[in-house]
C-alpha cells in the first residue's frame, strides 16, 4: 500500500475513532500515559475542532508507577493515591465517552514484585465499581483504541522508521486507507460479524470443543441464555480493531486443558507458554515458562477470575493475524486469535440478565472484577459444535467455516 500522506492517515484514523466507535455528547474521557503525550494532544485537538464541548485527560505514567511499586509496601498500594481510580467514576457518572488509549512499554515493570503489579491492578479496578458496570452493560460510549509509542515500536520493526512503520501497521489492521471509504470498509465488517453471530445464534450450540496438536482438548458447554455478538452494540464499537464474536461460556461448564498461543501481557507483567486446567468451570492446574506467579495472583483475585466470562472467535487469517507479528498487547493480538477472558463475562450477552442474581456464577453466569483475554487460537486449532443436530464444525485449521 502507497502511504501518500502521513497526517491525513491519523486523522482518518482519529475520525474513525471519534465519529464511528463513539457516541460522544458533550464529555470524553481519554485514558493515556504520558508515553502518548503528542499523538494524545492531536487527538484531543482534533476532537474539539469536531465539536466535543469538555475533554478531560486522565495520565498515567507507567514508567513512574513502575519505580513506586519498586519501594512501596504491599500493604500501602490500596492506600496510596497513584492507584485511585475514582475520578473515572465521576465521568461516568456525567454519562461522559470514554476512550482507552493503549500502548505497551516492554519491560517496563521488570524488577517490581508481580504480586505488586497485580494488586495495583486490584486496586485500581475496585476505586471504579461505577465505571465498570456502566462500561460492561455498554450504558457508556466506550472504546479501547491504540496508539504506537517509539520503544514498543522498536522491538517490534528494526528498520530506521520503526516508529512510522508501526503506525502504518496501525492503520492497516484498522483498514484506514487512503484508497476507498474507511467508514464504509467497517460497516461492512460489522455486517459480517453480525451475519456470523447470527448464524451462531440459529445452532443454539450446547457445547464447543476445542482441540489442538499443541494439547488443547477443552469442553466450553454455553446455556440457553448465551447470545453472540461482534464488538458493536447500539451504535458504538468498544474496540479499534475487532474481528470477533463472541458470547459467554457456562461457569460451572467448562472441562479440559487449553494452551496459550500468544503471550498474555497482565498489566505490563508477560505470561507465556501457559496452559490451564478446568474441572466443572474453575482452574485446577495451571503452569507457565514465564509469570507464572501473575498468572496464580489473577486467579485467586475473586471467586470468579478462575472462571471463564468470554470465548470469542478470531480468523487466523484476520487483517491483524495477517501482519505475522506478535504485539503483546490484548487488544491486538486478540484480533489475530481466538480467545477466552477469565473473569466478568459482558452482560450484554445474555438473553435474561437483569433476572440474574448476585450469585451469578452459580446461574452459568460468570462474575469478577477482573476481564483478562489470553489467546489461543492458531492454524491448526479445530472447534466443534454440539447442537440438537449432532456435531458441527464451526472452525477447521483455525478459520471458520460456517
Amino acid at each position: 500500500m502507497q502511504y501518500l500522506k502521513y497526517d491525513n492517515l491519523e486523522k482518518q484514523y482519529f475520525e474513525l475513532l471519534l465519529k464511528f466507535c463513539l457516541k460522544v455528547d458533550k464529555t470524553l474521557f481519554i485514558s493515556s500515559d504520558v508515553i502518548l503525550k503528542d499523538a494524545t494532544e492531536r487527538f484531543v485537538e482534533y476532537t474539539k475542532n469536531n465539536g466535543v464541548k469538555e475533554v478531560y485527560v486522565c495520565w498515567s505514567d507507567a514508567v513512574k508507577e513502575a519505580e513506586l511499586l519498586k519501594t512501596i509496601e504491599f500493604e500501602d498500594i490500596k492506600t496510596n493515591k497513584a492507584f485511585d481510580n475514582s475520578v473515572w467514576d465521576e465521568y461516568a457518572l456525567k454519562n461522559s465517552a470514554f476512550i482507552l488509549f493503549r500502548s505497551e512499554i516492554p519491560g517496563v515493570f521488570d524488577g517490581v514484585e508481580e504480586r505488586k503489579v497485580v494488586e495495583a491492578s486490584r486496586v485500581k479496578r475496585e476505586s471504579c465499581k461505577i465505571y465498570k458496570q456502566r462500561q460492561l452493560s455498554y450504558q457508556i460510549s466506550w472504546n479501547i483504541a491504540v496508539l504506537p509509542n517509539e520503544i514498543w515500536a522498536k522491538t517490534l520493526f528494526k528498520e530506521d522508521n520503526f516508529y512510522d512503520k508501526f503506525y502504518y501497521s496501525i492503520f492497516d489492521m484498522c483498514m484506514v486507507s487512503e484508497e476507498g471509504d474507511t467508514l464504509a470498509r467497517w460497516k461492512k465488517q460489522l455486517q459480517k460479524n453480525t451475519q456470523l453471530a447470527l448464524k451462531l445464534n440459529k445452532l443454539q450450540i450446547k457445547e464447543l470443543h476445542y482441540t489442538a496438536p499443541n494439547g488443547t482438548d477443552l469442553k466450553v458447554k454455553l446455556t440457553p441464555n448465551a447470545i453472540w455478538l461482534g464488538a458493536d452494540k447500539g451504535g458504538i464499537v468498544v474496540n479499534m480493531p475487532t474481528y470477533e464474536v463472541f458470547t459467554f461460556p457456562g461457569a460451572n461448564g467448562v472441562n479440559g486443558v487449553v494452551k496459550s498461543t500468544r503471550p498474555l501481557y497482565y498489566n505490563g507483567v508477560k505470561i507465556d507458554n501457559f496452559f490451564l486446567e478446568f474441572k466443572n468451570g474453575k482452574v485446577i492446574n495451571y503452569k507457565a515458562e514465564q509469570g507464572a506467579e501473575a498468572l496464580g495472583f489473577l486467579l485467586k483475585i475473586d471467586q470468579g477470575s478462575s472462571r471463564l466470562g468470554e470465548v470469542a472467535l478470531v480468523n487466523c487469517n484476520s487483517p491483524v493475524a495477517n501482519q505475522n507479528k506478535v504485539f503483546c498487547n490484548t487488544l491486538l493480538d486478540e484480533n489475530a486469535s481466538c480467545h477466552f477472558a477469565l473473569g466478568n463475562a459482558y452482560p450484554t450477552t445474555c438473553k435474561n440478565y437483569q433476572s440474574i442474581s448476585k450469585n451469578a456464577n452459580q446461574n452459568g453466569f460468570n462474575l469478577s472484577i477482573v476481564h483478562e483475554d489470553f489467546m489461543v487460537g492458531y492454524n491448526q486449532l479445530k472447534i466443534t459444535a454440539l447442537t440438537d443436530q449432532g456435531e458441527v464444525v464451526i472452525m477447521e485449521n483455525g478459520i471458520i467455516v460456517l
